[in-house]
């Protein structure tokens, strides 16, 4: 199988090297890049790209896992710092009220 023109992965050159480990890293069209490998190097080219996918698809999962815990703990501090704010607004606000109108308003605000 001859091919007239070069692929556009391959690994000629530094860059396109590394254009390619990425592409295969990320699961895009692998294949074709591990069939070009082993017409020109041979058959053990497919412990290399095995090896290349099964670790750099765990590296990429587990940086978009990391990446989508850590939003999740910013939001959730944000809302903690919302609740408590709200809290504080409310005690200030019932603070100020007269005797009588604190503990009707202490009743029907607390929660749990």
């Amino acid at each position: 199988y001859w091919q007239d023109c070069i692929p556009r992965a391959h690994f000629d050159t530094f860059i396109w090297a590394f254009v390619t480990i990425f592409q295969v890293m990320t699961g895009e069209n692998w294949n074709t890049v591990m069939y070009a490998g082993m017409r020109s190097q041979g058959w053990y080219m497919t412990v290399f790209f095995w090896i290349l996918i099964i670790f750099g698809q765990t590296l990429f999962l587990s940086l978009f896992l990391s990446i989508l815990t850590s939003q999740f703990e910013e939001v959730g501090e944000e809302l903690k710092r919302q609740q408590e704010a709200k809290e504080r607004a409310m005690r200030a606000k019932n603070k100020n009220l007269p005797r009588k109108q604190v503990s009707r308003m202490g009743s029907m605000t607390r929660i749990g």
